[in-house]
């Protein structure tokens, strides 16, 4: 069970903050988890992650080459204690995108 903590997605990614934004958003587009983050943005910004079907729903053409414009405004997702708010596949990509 991959452990998160209720913070930002940024903060789950890279708790020690040592990488920036656009290696993050690289990190979560190698696993496949970046056309899901942005399209919490969509939905409406700051709003909690809801766990949101299948992440088959988000198809790899949705995700762009390189970071977004608004990439640190999508980082801000935020998490619940344990990733409650996340599938467990969606908890294990952001294991591995750490």
């Amino acid at each position: 069970e991959p452990v998160l903590f209720q913070e930002s997605l940024r903060y789950n990614c890279d708790p020690f903050k040592e990488r920036s934004a656009s290696d993050i958003w690289e990190a979560l587009e190698e696993a496949q988890l970046a056309a899901w983050v942005a399209s919490q943005g969509e939905a409406g910004g700051q709003s909690p992650a809801q766990p949101t079907g299948d992440l088959a729903d988000y198809s790899l053409d949705r995700v762009s080459l390189g970071p977004p414009s608004n990439v640190e405004e999508l980082l801000r997702v935020e998490i619940k204690e344990g990733g409650q708010n996340l599938s467990v596949g969606q908890r294990q990509m952001v294991a591995i995108a750490r």
